[in-house]
Order: C-alpha cells, then sequence, then structure tokens
C-alpha cells in the first residue's frame, strides 16, 4: 500500500520546536553543511537529512508516495523558517559502487548486467512519475549491506516538462551527463539512460565508453545507451532492461560494509563517538581525561580565591566553545547565521576560525569584567 504524499508545511513556533526536538544533527556529510546525519528520537532511526529550496523538495514529496524498493525511503518532510525545507530519507548502509571500483578489479559482464537490472528497477517508477535523476554516478549507486542497489542523492532531479526546448538549470556531472543536460534539448528520461550505460561501461572496462567500450552484446547495449541523439537510445527503462535480461546475468553480491556501531544516545552525539570508530572514540576520551585533568589541577591552585577561580573558569571556556564550534556538535552551525550560509570548504573553514575567535573574545572580555567585579566586592 502506497503511502499518501507527505504535506509541505511553514512551521509555526509550535510545530517547529517539535521538529527540532525530534531530530538530533550528528554530523555533516558534505562540505557544503547541506546534508546531515541524523537520529531521530521517536524512533530511533539513523536517517539523513537533506536541506533544499522547497521547489526540489516538491519531488521527494512525490517519491515518498512511491513504492519504489532501490530508493531510501523518505521519512518526512519540514519547511522551515527561513524558506528552506529539511528532507528525512533512511540512512543505507553500504558501500558505494565508486569504492566497490576503486577497491577491487572491474566487474564481470554477469555482475554489470545484475546491477543495472537492479537500477533499471529503481528509475522505473521514477520516470513513469516524469522525474528525472540528471545525477546518475557511481558516487550515488549504494550495494548495500543487505545486497540491494539503491540509488541516492536526487539534488539535481527534475521533473520533465512539456514544452521547453532546454534545461532551465544546466546541470550534471561531466562524463556520466547527456549532453542535452548542457543545453542542446530539454533532458528526459532518456538522459538517465545515456548515464547507465556509461555507468556500466565503467563497472567492465573501468573507462568511458569514449575511451574503451565493452565488448559483445553488452558492449552493443551501451553503445545505444551512450548514443549522442535521444532518439536512438532506448525509449525508456523497460526496454533496456529487457535487452539487459537477455544476457548472461548472476546476482552480484557486494562486500559486506563495516555497520556504524551505533554508540547510545547521547554518547552517539560526542566527536570520537559519531562515526563509529573505535580510534577515534580512544582518542576522544584521551582529550576529554586529559581536560579533566588540566581542569581538577586549575581549581585546585585557585581553592579559596574566587577571583583565580573565575580566570580557570575562562581559560577552560575557551577551548570547550571552540571544540563545539569546530565540530559542529550538536549541529550547532544551523543557528549561527553565518556559519550556516557559508559555502564550500574555504568559507567554512574561515567562518568557523572566525566564530572561535569571536567566542574567545568573548569569554574574554566576560571573564575580565567578572573578575574586576568580585575583585572590587571583596575589597
Amino acid at each position: 500500500m502506497q503511502r499518501p504524499p507527505c504535506r509541505l508545511r511553514r512551521s509555526d513556533d509550535r510545530v517547529s520546536g517539535m521538529e527540532q526536538e525530534d531530530f538530533v544533527f550528528l554530523e555533516a556529510l558534505n562540505q557544503r553543511g547541506t546534508v546531515f546525519l541524523v537520529r531521530q528520537r521517536s524512533s530511533g532511526r539513523i536517517l539523513v537529512a537533506r536541506q533544499m529550496s522547497p521547489g526540489q523538495a516538491e519531488i521527494f514529496e512525490t517519491i515518498r508516495g512511491m513504492n519504489a524498493r532501490h530508493v531510501p525511503a523518505v521519512r518526512a518532510i519540514e519547511a522551515q523558517r527561513d524558506g528552506t525545507t529539511f528532507v528525512y530519507e533512511d540512512y543505507i548502509q553500504g558501500v558505494t559502487l565508486r569504492q566497490r571500483m576503486e577497491a577491487e578489479p572491474p566487474l564481470t559482464k554477469e555482475d554489470a548486467v545484475w546491477l543495472g537490472r537492479q537500477l533499471c528497477q529503481a528509475l522505473a517508477p521514477l520516470h513513469r512519475a516524469n522525474i528525472v535523476h540528471r545525477d546518475i554516478k557511481p558516487e550515488n549507486i549504494v550495494l548495500g549491506a543487505d545486497s540491494q542497489v539503491y540509488l541516492i542523492d536526487f539534488g539535481i532531479a527534475r521533473v520533465e516538462k512539456a514544452g521547453r526546448s532546454a534545461d532551465t538549470a544546466l546541470l550534471g556531472t561531466h562524463g556520466y551527463a547527456a549532453p542535452e543536460q548542457f543545453g542542446f534539448c530539454q533532458s528526459d528520461t532518456r538522459a538517465d539512460i545515456y548515464s547507465l550505460g556509461v555507468v556500466l561501461n565503467q563497472m567492465v572496462t573501468g573507462a568511458f565508453p569514449n575511451e574503451v567500450r565493452a565488448d559483445g552484446l553488452l558492449g552493443d547495449v551501451i553503445a545505444k545507451c551512450t548514443n549522442l541523439d535521444p532518439q536512438q537510445r532506448y525509449s525508456n527503462v523497460r526496454e533496456l532492461d529487457a535487452a539487459l535480461a537477455a544476457l548472461p546475468c548472476r546476482r552480484a553480491v557486494p562486500p559486506q560494509p563495516a555497520a556504524r556501531k551505533g554508540y547510545p544516545y547521547p554518547l552517539c552525539l560526542v566527536p570520537g563517538f559519531r562515526s563509529g570508530s573505535g580510534q577515534k572514540a580512544l582518542a576522544a576520551i584521551a582529550a576529554v581525561f586529559w581536560f579533566f585533568v588540566f581542569a581538577a589541577a586549575g581549581y585546585s591552585s585557585a581553592a579559596g580565591d574566587p577571583v583565580e577561580g573565575l580566570i580557570v573558569t575562562g581559560v577552560l571556556a575557551i577551548p570547550v566553545g571552540s571544540y563545539v564550534l569546530v565540530f559542529d556538535l550538536f549541529g550547532i552551525h544551523r543557528y549561527i547565521p553565518f556559519l550556516k550560509k557559508a559555502q564550500g570548504r574555504g568559507m567554512r573553514i574561515a567562518a568557523t576560525a572566525a566564530a572561535v575567535l569571536l567566542w574567545g573574545a568573548a569569554v574574554f572580555l566576560v571573564t575580565v569584567f567578572a573578575a574586576a567585579a568580585v575583585t572590587a566586592v571583596l575589597h
């Protein structure tokens, strides 16, 4: 039974508070700070939160109403007061096809055919709804720990609209995107077939079709997928799936990735414990241990002297605040306007450095004035 589409809504204060209480932001998953790993308190699920425009979120609203096995399930869609929208979808444990291709030799043709058919099944319900993914590449294909194949990241997907001569925005990944995505004509579902043909070729040759093309019957299928003229490609994924079904096929079982250890809440919020890495967790424990040793020594030397105690508190507050800012603890960057708006790795580093400096200056001034006030009272 299909779920009804989620209604987008503007959040009033009451609803907004509920939304923030239900999701704990664990860590950013991209450099732009628009994709996050989150934990839903009400269900205990680990989800991926994507921040996007309301127009782009409408595509996820459509996906939510589908019974699409090979696309992460959309759990919630929430409009924010700043005009953006958060989409919450299942986190898929597994490895990307890119990671698989880099870690091991090229796939056999039989494995590639099986994966290609899985991707055709992923695209079929999307294309029936006129949704064009437009960014099919190895990084956006996940070989799940459940041995299923998932298509992820609909960040530049669009709905095909009749009567347009070209795409409004020219987007796509060079080498995988069909020519029409760069202004030759409007991209439709056949653009995804082009990209899928490129991916099929890379699976078995490790190269783009214009460099080395797969041979045999699979090579013929790839040649038709990647024809520069959309009219000469397969007209839909059903035709492509039928062509692949005529070839030898073998179920490709991906290497089982290490699952996230899922440290219990609230430990899962602490840097070092968020990724599930044992080494990072030990490093975090060591850092906290030495911090408390330093703090104990400072307060011990300041015993009986309130002014010195204030100074020690100020000195300790600076690294604590810096730690929170640098590691985006509790997703604090979302609540600081200039950090939230920073785009790109360089800008985010600069904005974080500025936030740390401002925090240090504020703590210094508060400590100085507080110490002066206490001194005046005591004397």
